[in-house]
């Protein structure tokens, strides 16, 4: 595996299966006998190890990023029903976020290789970051009286919807990176916190 950084003119031969790319990167992870799918009868707590649960945490936070900005905008439905009364917004955003999840995972399996996984990460979650700030700004608008808040409406929606193409591209990007490339504790404690 470290032939390809050191910077030198020997490449893999073109018939190098993928099998032994992936028992290249297992040899880079490191021994993963205590996360093989033979040892499904292990608590959890026998497979973490101080080495292991820094990163494990990390999975677990990476979870909670993922689904957080979506339950804090959903937990707000009654919020959402008393400045919006005439109109159904649970509905409303229901029906903007999940076509849109679908459509950004898709995008994502297509167009995703593009760009690495560190890259997609930061930029899904930095954009949730500035879609829940964005519900900030547009909580102040109710103050501006009836005019702002026929905009405002669907200003919620199109945020919701961006909000969930970030969701999207990070959680599709989480679970690739831990499925094919880390062993399966880690995809375990992104589910934990998923």
């Amino acid at each position: 595996m470290f032939k390809y950084f050191k910077g030198t003119e020997e490449r893999a031969s073109p018939t190098l299966k993928m099998a032994d790319l992936e028992a290249e990167a297992e040899h880079f992870i490191g021994d993963d006998e205590d996360f093989s799918s033979k040892s499904k009868d292990k608590p959890l707590f026998n497979m973490l190890t101080r080495n292991n649960f820094a990163m494990y945490l990390q999975f677990v936070f990476f979870g909670i990023g993922s689904v957080l900005p979506i339950f804090v905008i959903f937990a707000a439905v009654d919020y959402f029903d008393n400045i919006f009364p005439h109109k159904q917004p649970e509905f409303a955003l229901n029906a903007i976020y999940n076509p849109l999840l679908f459509c950004g995972c898709f995008v994502n399996l297509v167009w995703g290789r593009a760009a690495s996984f560190t890259w997609r990460i930061v930029s899904g979650y930095s954009v949730m970051v500035v879609c829940l700030m964005g519900f900030i700004v547009l909580d102040q608008l109710e103050l501006c009286g009836s005019t702002c808040l026929k905009s405002h409406y669907w200003s919620v929606l199109v945020m919701a919807g961006v909000l969930g193409l970030a969701d999207a591209v990070c959680q599709s990007t989480l679970f690739g990176l831990t499925t094919h490339a880390l062993p399966p504790l880690y995809t375990q404690g992104l589910m934990v916190s998923c």
